[in-house]
Parts: C-alpha cells; structure tokens; sequence
C-alpha cells in the first residue's frame, strides 16, 4: 500500500491536482475510523446498537489501547459542529453590529 501511494497516488495527485501534496499511510487509517464511526453512530441513533458496542468496535478496530483515543473519534462531529456554531454565531453578530453601525445607530457591546 505504501509503495502504491508513493508511486502513483501521490505523483498523480500532484500532477493533475496539487504540487504539494502529502499523505501518510495514517491517514488511511484515520479516515477508515471517522467514516466507520460515522457508520455506527447513526446506528446508535436508529438504536440498532449501544453507544457502547459502537465505541468497542471502533477501539477495536483501530487497535487503540485506551478508550481516550476512541473517543476523539466519536466525539469529533459533536465538537466540530460546536464550533461552526459558535464560528457562524460571532459571524452573524459581526453582520448585526455593521448592519446597525451603516444605520448610524450606536453599536454596543453585548
């Protein structure tokens, strides 16, 4: 696998795509466990399995020693989506503050 990538994914991608591209056989193995944890997490909210058989198949699967590391897997989407929420929230107030400051009302500080 590694010998593939080196010889013709990554060539390929940097010729037709991008001149600095990288990848590490890592983050085949990365992407295996957000996309088999996105997998089994709709599972546990069909509740067709346990939160708990879904983080034992993921640590499993991954060969990972402790519970810690799965959990930044099955965490991940909860954590992303608190910060494109909080990202889009500041955005949204930003435009509210230049909205009223165009008016010529005062903006304040909330």
């Amino acid at each position: 696998m590694r010998q593939f990538l080196k010889e013709q994914v990554i060539p390929y991608v940097r010729e037709h795509h991008d001149k600095d591209f990288h990848y590490r056989i890592h983050d085949l193995r990365a992407s295996f466990g957000m996309n088999m944890t996105e997998l089994l997490m709709n599972l546990v909210n069909a509740k067709t399995i346990s939160l708990h058989r879904a983080r034992m198949t993921v640590k499993d699967l991954l060969w990972h020693e402790s519970f810690a590391t799965t959990d930044l897997y099955l965490n991940y989407h909860s954590q992303m989506d608190a910060i494109y929420d909080a990202v889009n929230g500041y955005g949204k107030q930003l435009q509210e503050w230049i909205k009223q400051a165009m008016k010529g009302i005062k903006v304040t500080d909330e």
